[in-house]
């Protein structure tokens, strides 16, 4: 870590280098926010990290997670943190919603995927194992019902969080999950 090579970081030892700042609490706020992102970078002995995030979804998609997708992306935009938008149309739905992706292969250290579990068991081998490697990893998920299918356990072992939309999805979710899952108000923009 002497050495301070970016390239070093982006490797597999980022998530773990992320979840121990946070840990010894060198990270001020939330590693989204620019204080957040520069406590990190300092905890890195002065590493040059590119403080952002990876915004995967369908965002074409005409359905909630679609829409969900494009309102982080919107927000993230409104505030002026650095994102890149991974775009995935693995769906049967219709995917005629305008979207214009803002480059399309991660950049940061932090991935936001708003895929359900299920499409993330099927989306997370198409993205490889290098585009989760050293990133920290969070799940935007919906489930509206009370039980939590547990043939897609599968999906936390690709994450470090999920984020929820509700109480109660998190209640739900958290009921089976082995990682942290938290309740995170959605990003609503003015038409």
């Amino acid at each position: 870590t002497a050495q301070g090579d970016v390239h070093f970081y982006r490797g597999r030892e980022l998530r773990g280098l992320l979840r121990q700042s946070i840990q010894e609490g060198s990270v001020d706020g939330s590693v989204f926010s620019q204080a957040g992102a520069e406590s990190f970078v300092a905890w890195l002995n002065g590493a040059r990290v590119p403080w952002g995030v990876n915004v995967v979804g369908l965002f074409k998609a005409e359905l909630g997670i679609g829409e969900a997708a494009r309102q982080v992306v919107a927000a993230l935009k409104a505030e002026g943190i650095p994102y890149r938008t991974v775009l995935r149309t693995e769906t049967e739905n219709r995917q005629e919603h305008e979207f214009t992706a803002e480059g399309d292969e991660p950049a940061f250290p932090t991935n936001l995927l708003c895929v359900n579990a299920d499409g993330l068991i099927f989306l997370a081998p198409r993205l490889g194992e290098n585009f989760f490697g050293g990133r920290y990893s969070i799940g935007l998920w919906w489930w509206e019902v009370p039980n939590f299918p547990l043939r897609w356990a599968e999906a936390f072992s690709y994450l470090d969080e999920v984020w929820t939309g509700s109480h109660y999805v998190r209640d739900v979710i958290a009921s089976a999950s082995p990682i942290p899952v938290h309740r995170v108000a959605l990003p609503v923009l003015p038409v």
